[in-house]
């Protein structure tokens, strides 16, 4: 199920104001209809513009397939026949039933005691409903692999290959993260130095790992030339495979490392990078502690592990 977040910088004295505008956005009073006919054409329009968009339109097709049956499956601008076929109604019942008590989560990093934040938040957040959201659903296990292959006139081919990871309170979702850094963080890592460099068969690489509550992907993205689709694909799948069947390097270990843990400081030293890691962890996990608990298990991987 898709979350709903909502980043807002302000001054202390402001925080009440900033919160009385959140809550006038998300009621479901906001919803009119002339707003709705309105919102209908723009997100339409951008539905074109992706479809247009061969690369947007590949990434589209690789998510519907990895996760065949699944929220996660589904286009974040969603489907035509889905928006034209939404209601001022529907999306009012949409509404009640998600924006709930239990699913909000209201994350302040600053000069605020919790004092002062729950005497503006109390106001706003009291009114939500107490009841429960319902649970997003988990996607079913792959029964094999498949290719979705789409011909379009251009002068460059658009490439997706990928497989599901765990999620991230998975015992290997730090293993995952380390994967992500070795294949594609920086020029040294394996996808640019090997496939685009080396075997010259793509013009553009990268990779990366997304763990969320129920299901994970580890994406490679590229592009090439049409005739060299299946080249490109194969020393992908190669480049991919030896990072679990060949003894890693220790010195590309250690920077892959070090860029999760660089990463990892940010999001807990800052103050901006507090306030969004929180409310990500929260609102798509439900947990603070998953990715602290991981960050031990990233400085201890082992190279060849």
């Amino acid at each position: 199920m898709p979350h709903r977040r909502r980043l807002s910088r302000r001054p202390s004295p402001r925080t009440s104001r900033s919160l009385y505008a959140f809550k006038l956005r998300y009621s479901p009073d906001s919803v009119h209809a002339d707003e709705v006919e309105q919102e209908r054409g723009v997100i339409l329009e951008e539905i074109s513009e992706y479809e247009d968009d061969h690369s947007s339109a590949a990434s589209d097709s690789f998510q519907e397939a990895l996760f065949a049956g699944s929220g996660y499956g589904r286009p974040i601008l969603g489907r035509r026949n889905d928006v034209r076929g939404l209601s001022v109604a529907r999306l009012r019942a949409y509404h009640e039933r998600v924006y709930t008590g239990d699913g909000v989560v209201l994350v302040v990093a600053g000069a605020m005691s919790a004092k002062d934040v729950m005497s503006c938040a109390s106001p706003f957040l009291r009114p939500l409903p107490p009841r429960r959201r319902p649970r997003a659903d988990k996607p079913k296990r792959l029964a094999q692999g498949g290719v979705v292959w789409q011909r379009a006139g251009t002068h460059e081919a658009h490439l997706r290959l990928g497989w599901r990871s765990p999620p991230l309170s998975h015992p290997d979702a730090p293993a995952m993260d380390v994967v992500s850094a070795l294949l594609s963080q920086g020029e040294s890592a394996l996808l640019p130095s090997r496939v685009r460099r080396q075997a010259k068969v793509v013009s553009d690489i990268f990779g990366s790992v997304n763990a969320q509550r129920c299901a994970g992907s580890l994406l490679v993205s590229a592009e090439t030339t049409p005739g060299n689709e299946l080249q490109a694909c194969s020393e992908i799948v190669k480049t991919v495979r030896e990072v679990g069947d060949t003894q890693l390097d220790d010195g590309g270990l250690e920077r892959a490392k070090a860029q999760i843990l660089c990463a990892q400081a940010y999001r807990t030293e800052t103050m901006e990078g507090l306030a969004h890691g929180t409310g990500h962890l929260l609102s798509h996990y439900g947990e603070l502690a998953a990715e602290g608990r991981d960050v031990p298990h990233v400085g201890q991987a082992p190279a060849g592990g």
